[in-house]
């Protein structure tokens, strides 16, 4: 069984590969001996489409929509020099399955429900596939577009900048895949007081947490409009709806009615961070009233000591936010935050007084210091004022 995380690097490699989309094709460089093996297909020899075979390079990938998932697991790795990339013909006890029988045969778990999807399913819509990245965003095989292997926003759960977007309808785990090591992408919760923004076209603001005949439309909220939480609840289908001044909007993707939040989000016991767009920063630092936060890897708020680029830092426990031009467990922090001053410091006293020194014998003099999260005011002779 292949591992999720080889998947998708052999999909994202895909992605990053020369590919044009070829009915029948299942990652097959287009040498001339191939190209010819395309002709077999009445809608690979439309005058178009062979045109633009026949212009394709010998290490242009083949693919059609469920021939990148298949070819993928049967053992593609991009290799332009072999007769099909690497992929050795329904092996691996992968079927030839088609894109259907993909969903409703060869992924165990297929739902409409698309609140809980973990990167590496599956994705259909009768006639097409595809494969769910994360952060709501898919691998498909499609002639429109950029006509090849590409990345577009899966509209279910909202519409990303800079992509094109498809809505699907089916999703599920592939039986052949081993998604152990995946976590589910944390949810945003919506917290009462804080701000949200619109990121549709438009949003219907309601009367009754309902889209019921007796839920009337009060106003429509443009693109980019500020709404405040009041509170949350929940419809009969399990949908969440916030209420802000004017009345109720639904907070989930609905007939192309969503928002997305932007700023701080505490989920699970953990702290998350949004973008203007909605899109949760992830390994990465972000700055927020004046000081600096680190987001990890799954875009959880990191704390403690971390090594970071190099660099070790010291991120406070009780909020996250980054120590700096202070000593931290004896370690001197600079104005970057990072711990590149390499003399220890250390507390010392005679009969005189108290004062601080480090290994270099540098101690502080007529200033202020910040030592293990408190401030100290030394005078001019470098003892504790």
């Amino acid at each position: 069984m292949m591992k999720v995380n080889d998947f998708l690097d052999m999909v994202k490699k895909a992605v990053n590969s020369k590919t044009l989309y070829v009915m029948g094709g299942w990652g097959y460089p287009l040498t001339t001996s191939n190209k010819d093996r395309t002709q077999g297909n009445e809608y690979n020899r439309r005058t178009e489409r062979k045109k633009k075979i026949y212009a394709a390079s010998a290490d242009t990938f083949a693919f059609d929509c469920v021939g990148l998932c298949k070819a993928v697991l049967w053992g593609w790795y991009g290799n332009a020099d072999l007769k099909n990339g690497g992929a050795s013909y329904a092996s691996n006890g992968v079927p030839d399955y088609d894109a259907k029988e993909m969903m409703f045969s060869g992924c165990k778990d297929p739902t409409t429900d698309f609140s809980h999807i973990e990167a590496g399913e599956f994705l259909w819509l009768d006639g097409h596939c595809g494969i769910y990245l994360g952060d709501g965003l898919a691998a498909e095989s499609t002639p429109i577009w950029k006509d090849g292997v590409q990345i577009t926003a899966v509209a279910n759960l909202g519409s990303k900048s800079g992509y094109n977007s498809r809505k699907w309808t089916y999703h599920g785990h592939l039986r052949y895949v081993d998604y152990s090591s995946i976590k589910p992408e944390p949810k945003v919760e919506y917290i009462v007081g804080e701000e949200y923004q619109v990121i549709c076209d438009a949003l219907n603001v309601r009367t009754k947490a309902s889209t019921s005949d007796d839920s009337k439309v009060v106003t429509v909220l443009k693109k980019g409009a500020k709404v405040k939480c009041k509170s949350t609840t929940k419809d009969d289908s399990g949908n969440t709806w916030m209420r802000i001044e004017s009345g109720w909007i639904c907070c989930i993707y609905n007939n192309n009615i969503y928002v997305t939040y932007s700023g701080w989000a505490k989920i699970d016991g953990k702290w998350y961070f949004y973008d203007s767009n909605g899109n949760m920063v992830k390994s990465n630092w972000v700055k927020y009233k004046g000081d600096f936060y680190y987001l990890g890897s799954d875009g959880a708020m990191l704390t403690g000591w971390q090594t970071i680029s190099g660099h070790r830092y010291y991120l406070y426990p009780e909020d996250g936010h980054m120590a700096q031009d202070e000593w931290i467990d004896n370690l001197f922090l600079d104005m970057s935050g990072a711990q590149t001053y390499e003399h220890k410091g250390e507390w010392k006293s005679d009969k005189k007084g108290k004062w601080w020194q480090d290994t270099s014998g540098w101690y502080p003099k007529n200033r202020y210091v910040r030592i293990g999260k408190k401030n100290y005011k030394f005078k001019a002779d470098g003892y504790l004022s």
